[in-house]
């Protein structure tokens, strides 16, 4: 569990996994951000994901500083982790 860098949209009733980067500060926390274009049709957001975030299905709105469950972007690859300087 790590918390959200900022506000996210979700949609009422559904869980919402997003395609997200874990990012390690200048002081070592980690935290979560969540990309733009999470559209099935946009590419970028998954060439720069390393992660993907769980949203429940609770609200429409999650909120900076939540804590939020993170996976692997696939099976036999965990998370890697990138500074918020790259």
């Amino acid at each position: 569990m790590l918390p959200l860098q900022a506000d996210v949209r979700t949609p009422p009733g559904l869980r919402f996994h997003a395609r997200a980067r874990v990012e390690v500060d200048a002081q070592g926390r980690l935290s979560a951000r969540v990309l733009a274009g999470q559209e099935s049709f946009r590419l970028m957001s998954m060439l720069q994901a390393n992660a993907w975030v769980v949203l429940e299905a609770e609200g429409d709105l999650a909120s900076a500083g939540t804590f939020v469950r993170v996976q692997g972007w696939g099976h036999h690859e965990p998370v890697q982790l990138v500074s918020q300087e790259s």
